[in-house]
């Protein structure tokens, strides 16, 4: 989770790291013949990178936001709208989602 505040707004972005380690561990199946160490590492591992991964894609699309934002190309609502943190602690976007104003949809195709 990263949270800030930006002219008064607070901001907080959620991230899970488990998805992008199963996605890892799709990419580089663990191979008995290929890897000196078990299973459980290589999951542990997998776990690691995610951590790494996730936190400098957050790092570089919450600068990327901020950028378009002081330079006129989006407003700070447009471009944080769904992570703006309500006075409840509720951000936007699960206010929408408990609010039935959006259904849910899988990500997958």
């Amino acid at each position: 989770m990263v949270q800030f505040t930006y002219r008064g707004r607070d901001v907080t972005v959620k991230a899970s790291y488990r998805g992008y380690a199963a996605a890892w561990l799709k990419e580089h199946p663990h191979n008995v013949s290929r890897h000196r160490h078990g299973l459980k590492e290589h999951e542990r591992r997998a776990l690691v990178q995610a951590e790494i991964s996730i936190c400098s894609v957050l790092r570089d699309w919450i600068k990327g936001q901020i950028t378009a934002v002081e330079v006129g190309i989006l407003t700070f609502e447009g471009a944080f709208l769904g992570q703006i943190l309500l006075s409840n602690g509720e951000t936007v976007l699960d206010r929408v989602f408990t609010g039935g104003l959006l259904q849910i949809t899988s990500e997958k195709s």
